[in-house]
Order: structure tokens, then C-alpha cells, then sequence
């Protein structure tokens, strides 16, 4: 069973934001995740309508999935942080499978 983690991320306004992860399963092995996509939102709030301030994704290149550790790396421009108008957010993580399976990390 996989569970929704969360973590506080701090990004300051005009800074290139660079960070890696490692989704592992419960005996500690890495996944494969060579052949998933991902997307992640950062909204004013959860359930915000509002387009989000910033979207990743595996197809626009903010984020890049491998089979090795770390397997998740996330990447947002300094220009593109320079240009987010709110001061604080929420994010969520998803990554889709090859059988259209998807998992909120």
C-alpha cells in the first residue's frame, strides 16, 4: 500500500529550484519508473480552481523519472520562480503508469 507523503519545500522567489527524490517500495527497493510520467501542480490552495502557479510534468521536462536513486528529480527555472505571484502553496504528485495507474506520492 502506498501512502501520500508530505513534505514542506521551501522555494525562494527567483530561485532555480532543483531537487531529487527516491520512491521506494516497503523492502527498501527502488522503482523502476523509466516508462511512467508524472505531473505536479503548485496551487494557492488544495482545492483550488485557480490555474496553478507552476506545473511540472514529465512531458514538459520539470520532471525526469529514472530507474536508478535518486528516480525523481524535479526542476523549475529561476525565471519561473521569479514569476510565481503567491507566497505560499500546495503541491501534489502524480505519476501514472503504463496500465494508466495513478499514484499520489
Amino acid at each position: 500500500m502506498i501512502y501520500p507523503t508530505c513534505y514542506d519545500i521551501s522555494i525562494p522567489k527567483g530561485a532555480t529550484y532543483d531537487q531529487t527524490f527516491t520512491w521506494k517500495d516497503d523492502l527498501g527497493n527502488i522503482y523502476n519508473l523509466s516508462s511512467f510520467t508524472a505531473k505536479m501542480q503548485i496551487r494557492v490552495a488544495k482545492s483550488s480552481p485557480d490555474p496553478a502557479a507552476i506545473s511540472l510534468s514529465t512531458s514538459n521536462g520539470g520532471i525526469v523519472l529514472s530507474r536508478t536513486d535518486p528516480n525523481i528529480s524535479l526542476y523549475i527555472s529561476a525565471a519561473a520562480t521569479a514569476a510565481v505571484t503567491i507566497e505560499s502553496g500546495y503541491y501534489d504528485l502524480t505519476l501514472t503508469d503504463t496500465s494508466n495507474v495513478v499514484t499520489r506520492l
